[in-house]
């Protein structure tokens, strides 16, 4: 199981409604041109398409998965992919990869991460889960997992826990 978070597409927009210890780590992010390792969010069927198209646009290490396709570029190359793209819903910046065979260690995975450098309890997220796992088969259970560990390593750090919020949230 990949453990993807942060929707680049939105971050410029988000970046102002984040913590400011925060927004200096995805400013870091941005600003930097070396070429980092993303993961385009396609349609189900789509995602030779989206191969072929990403190749156009100039990415390398195209690796097509299951509804995605994984890729590497510079700023200048995400740029493109969010402007010219006509394929991809999102591309998002993995932050992690964990090893899941069951709810037990993805829990622990999730939870043993370092989200204090990502998330504040102030902040708002959700999670949103595909995959073909027949072990995590039922996408919500999955998505409430990973909740449920975030929400739990916080709660035991500071006290108190983020927010869920699906309609804007921060993360």
């Amino acid at each position: 199981m990949r453990l993807l978070i942060v929707s680049v597409s939105a971050i410029l927009l988000r970046v102002a409604a984040i913590a400011p210890q925060t927004q200096s780590i995805m400013l870091m992010l941005m600003m930097n041109n070396e070429k980092k390792r993303y993961f385009a969010t396609v349609a189900r069927g789509l995602e030779a398409i989206a191969t072929k198209e990403l190749e156009k646009l100039g990415a390398i290490d195209i690796i097509p998965d299951f509804t995605g396709v994984y890729f590497r570029g510079d700023k200048t190359l995400l740029y493109r992919v969010n402007l010219w793209s006509r394929i991809l819903f999102r591309v998002l910046m993995p932050i992690a990869e964990v090893k899941s065979y069951n709810s037990e260690q993805l829990y622990q995975s999730v939870y043993n991460f370092n989200w204090e450098e990502y998330l504040q309890v102030d902040d708002t997220f959700a999670v949103s889960c595909t995959g073909n796992n027949k072990n995590l088969n039922h996408t919500h259970f999955t998505a409430l997992q990973i909740k449920n560990a975030i929400v739990d390593r916080q709660r035991k750090q500071t006290g108190k826990r983020s927010n869920i919020d699906i309609e804007i949230p921060i993360f």
